[in-house]
């Protein structure tokens, strides 16, 4: 009766008769050596006594196979000094081959059965042992080829000498590329075979990390397009050789992030945007993937030709479907980042009167002095800056810098990183610059750097600081040290005019105290970001997208944001997310009030930051409280500020705030927000 078929990558958990344990012995030892510290005395003696016949015929074969051949070479007559005279009599009396190995067995049989029965009786196990370390060797060569003889005829996943022997050490000819290559073709038994070659087979981890790759490449050449595949092969991290590169592995993973945001979208518009922008990063990815190690990146070019006509495939689809359905509204809005040239050129509008202003001043002041933008939080300040290269020419240079970066954490990190920002834009070689500890020797030495580069160069240098009321904290913390920086910095640009100073920010100078800016910068030019005009209000509801508003919603748009940029960004971003998931371009009151109710919620940005950044004290909450329930504020200092800030108008002699929308959200979330103390 056959053997039923038993799957080649599991292993016995013990060997089950004597000649599995004669094989252990030879192949498999460092189980047997595992398997054999959990015996008892007794069950040592049974399976030794099982493994007896094996080692009786194993013996007797080796005993026969050595006779045999000290008789085909003759050894008794080339080497008569090592055999015992009476063999070597044999030789010189018999001339035929039968005839020498009967004398040989009928004079060595008796030594033969002696030895061995003392060998088994005083331990054989332990001889067969040595015998079968000097017979088989480090290297293994008496089993080593035959195997290799075999794998020329028959080598596949599921026959191979890694299945069988523990001990393979030299490499096989041809085995890794085809057990590689079957892998490829067969994903799920190559999966076998190297977690089985990972798990029982120490000496072949390269190995394994090669199947792998193959696994992981015919798995996205079987399943293309599938986000869930776009994984990092799961090779051994003791594998070096067979570990993709950092940069290969951050490409997976856009490619990953980009497929499945591909997927997602609902809309055919979007969906063809994102496959197309999937299939250039496939492209991309496919010209890299070979120049990674050829341990490993072989199998994957094929495969990922495979999702490119797939990819190509789909995006023909996409591009048939959109051709044939109504076009949707691209939504042009941006929310919570600024605007910027390019992409958001049909969006930034409005505000000409300032750019021109701001422009003007820039290019034909005789004395450079400082400018400074000033407005709310969310109304187009840093946008204006990104748009400001366009506005001035080639002529000037604009350097810009966030102070709410998280490399700047101090007065010294600040100037690091400006001087990084300017050697970039200019295309010159900061030096690697670790400024001085100390805060005026820090900004001596950027401004001798910034007085040569300037030289060299011809054009202006702005240096645009926005948010750069972070920078007054870090001078607060040392006020006189502080002082002295200011004071540098003006110095510096009273007596040139080829580097500018432009801050952008949220804070008049007159409210920085200690060190007390004002002072210091009396020739201030300033600008004052405020809300879009009616206008303009209408043209950005109305001209980056096709939709079609009746009057009432436009003037309802304007009337509750007063032409607050950000909100009516936000708003018309919904007013499109409506459209598109309807089909529709006509839109309604009650879209719009859907739009609203969509926007104003609890961390609406803008409203939230008022009230807890501009509006966090006591006093001013007292303040916005007397306004909610039309009284007029005893706080004339607290009125004051929020008026000349443009939070709150008067109307018939009594404040109210500015933007409808500010005081719906107070009426609803301003208790959720306490005051900050003094």
């Amino acid at each position: 009766m056959s053997e039923p078929n038993r799957n080649p990558f599991t292993l016995p958990p013990e060997p089950r008769t004597g000649r599995d344990l004669v094989w252990w012995t030879l192949f498999e030892w460092p189980r047997l050596d595992d398997w054999s510290r959990r015996f008892t005395r007794k069950r040592t003696l049974v399976f030794y006594l099982r493994a007896v016949p094996w080692i009786l015929l194993l013996a007797t074969g080796l005993y026969l196979l050595s006779l045999t051949l000290v008789v085909a070479w003759e050894l008794p007559r080339h080497f008569p000094d090592q055999f015992m005279p009476s063999v070597v009599q044999i030789f010189a009396d018999n001339p035929g081959f039968g005839e020498r190995r009967l004398g040989l067995l009928s004079i060595t049989s008796g030594t033969f059965v002696r030895g061995l029965a003392v060998g088994l009786a005083g331990g054989l196990a332990i001889g067969i042992g040595f015998f079968s370390g000097w017979v088989v060797g480090f290297l293994r060569l008496p089993v080593y080829l035959p195997q290799a003889a075999v794998a020329l005829i028959r080598l596949d996943l599921r026959h191979n000498p890694y299945l069988w022997d523990v001990g393979v050490r030299l490499p096989i000819w041809g085995a890794r590329r085809r057990l590689a290559d079957g892998a490829f073709g067969d994903p799920e038994t190559g999966m076998e075979l190297a977690g089985f070659l990972l798990e029982y087979r120490p000496l072949q981890r390269g190995l394994a990390a090669a199947i792998l790759h193959a696994v992981h490449a015919g798995r996205w050449r079987l399943r293309p397009l599938e986000p869930d595949l776009l994984t990092p092969p799961p090779v051994p991290e003791d594998q070096p050789d067979h570990t993709p590169s950092a940069g290969w592995l951050r490409e997976l993973a856009g490619l990953r992030q980009d497929l499945a945001a591909a997927r997602s979208q609902t809309q055919i518009s979007f969906k063809r945007a994102a496959y197309a922008r999937f299939s250039e990063r496939l492209d991309a990815f496919r010209v890299a993937t070979p120049r990674e190690s050829s341990h490993w990146s072989r199998w994957y070019p094929e495969a990922l030709d495979v999702w490119r006509s797939e990819a190509a495939k789909s995006l023909r689809a996409l591009e048939d479907q959109a051709a044939s359905q109504e076009p949707i509204a691209v939504n042009r809005y941006r929310t919570g980042t600024p605007l910027r040239p390019g992409d958001d050129q049909a969006v930034f509008l409005g505000r000409d009167d300032l750019r021109r202003n701001l422009a003007r001043e820039i290019m034909t002041a005789a004395e450079m002095p400082l400018f400074l933008i000033l407005g709310q939080r969310r109304v187009g300040k840093t946008s204006l800056l990104n748009f400001l290269p366009e506005l001035l020419g080639s002529g000037f240079v604009v350097v810009s810098q966030d102070l709410q970066d998280d490399r700047i954490e101090n007065v010294p990190s600040w100037l690091a990183d400006l001087r990084r920002r300017v050697a970039k834009k200019l295309e010159r070689d900061d030096g690697d610059w670790t400024p001085p500890a100390e805060w005026l020797a820090a900004w001596r030495e950027l401004r001798e750097w910034l007085e040569r580069i300037a030289a060299d160069d011809g054009r202006k240098l702005i240096l645009a600081l926005d948010e750069f009321e972070e920078l007054h904290g870090y001078l607060a913390q040392d006020p006189e040290p502080g002082r002295r920086l200011l004071a540098a910095i003006r110095s510096f640009s009273q007596h040139q005019n080829r580097v500018v100073f432009l801050f952008v920010g949220a804070t008049p100078l007159s409210e920085l105290r200690d060190p007390d800016w004002s002072r210091y910068f009396v020739q201030t030019q300033p600008f004052r970001v405020d809300y879009l005009k009616k206008t303009d209000v209408l043209r950005l509801i109305t001209e980056p997208v096709p939709l079609q508003y009746p009057l009432a919603v436009t003037e309802r748009l304007f009337a509750l944001t007063q032409g607050h940029p950000d909100l009516l960004q936000r708003l018309c971003r919904e007013l499109v997310s409506i459209a598109n998931r309807e089909d529709r371009r006509a839109m309604s009151m009650a879209d719009l009030d859907a739009a609203v109710a969509a926007v104003l919620a609890r961390e609406t940005p803008p409203i939230e930051r008022f009230w807890n950044e501009f509006c966090r004290t006591p006093a001013c909450r007292a303040c916005i409280e007397q306004i909610l329930a039309g009284e007029i504020p005893t706080d004339r200092p607290s009125l004051l500020r929020l008026e000349e800030r443009g939070y709150v108008v008067f109307d018939q002699g009594r404040p109210r705030l500015r933007v409808p929308l500010f005081e719906d959200w107070l009426r609803r979330y301003r208790e959720g927000f306490p005051a900050a103390e003094c």
